[in-house]
């Protein structure tokens, strides 16, 4: 379903489900069986679900992939560095000045020499770096 982000999807059947569920309530207080057409409906919407929920899970395995690729923090660029949880623009840039004044980092750790890294943000990128 390429097209949709994963917000969408959500949302998608999210608003599919609530009149489902409105159908189904409304036909409970009128005390009606369900007629075929809708078990039709309900069919086709069973179907749908599983395919955007499938999308939505290939969606999650790219997100992931990307996710999980890991930084050279002695070679990349500012962008690169804006990959990282909790790095943006600033702090990339603060990232490559302290590496050129500084020479590389020679343990992870030693990012957090540079000014606004602390524990918390170094323990959300430390799963993400490399030092090469």
């Amino acid at each position: 379903m390429g097209g949709f982000s994963r917000i969408q999807i959500k949302a998608l059947i999210f608003l599919v489900s609530t009149f489902l569920l409105g159908l189904l309530v409304q036909h409970w207080q009128l005390r009606k069986p369900l007629p075929e057409t809708d078990s039709g409906i309900l069919a086709r919407f069973l179907a749908i679900s599983d395919s955007l929920a499938k999308a939505e899970n290939q969606a999650g395995a790219g997100e992931t992939a990307a996710e999980q690729r890991k930084i050279n923090v002695n070679t990349a660029t500012e962008s690169e560095l804006t990959e990282l949880p909790g790095i943006g623009k600033v702090m990339a840039r603060r990232i490559v000045a302290y590496r050129e004044q500084n020479g590389a980092f020679k343990k992870p750790e030693d990012l957090m020499s540079v000014k606004g890294i602390g524990k918390k943000t170094f323990k959300k990128l430390a799963d993400r770096i490399v030092l090469k």
